[in-house]
């Protein structure tokens, strides 16, 4: 099935991230990455690291805005 890759840039206080998904075509992450401590000590076990969720929050947001433009 189709997979959507998605990467960006996360600043969070003094510290920048680049945290990176994989989404499938149910919405479900099958694979992400950060630099953060949490996603180091627990990758996906526990959910994923608030910078993966704000970029999959904005990432969404955009898709939403784009296809609203089209209707």
């Amino acid at each position: 099935g189709k997979v959507t890759e998605i990467e960006g840039k996360v600043k969070d206080r003094d510290k920048n991230y680049s945290p990176s998904l994989s989404v499938d075509l149910d919405q479900r992450i099958i694979k992400a990455e950060c630099g953060c401590y949490w996603h180091k000590s627990n990758k996906l076990q526990k959910g994923p690291c608030e910078h993966i969720l704000a970029l999959r929050t904005l990432n969404d947001r955009v898709e939403r805005e784009a296809i609203s433009r089209v209707i």
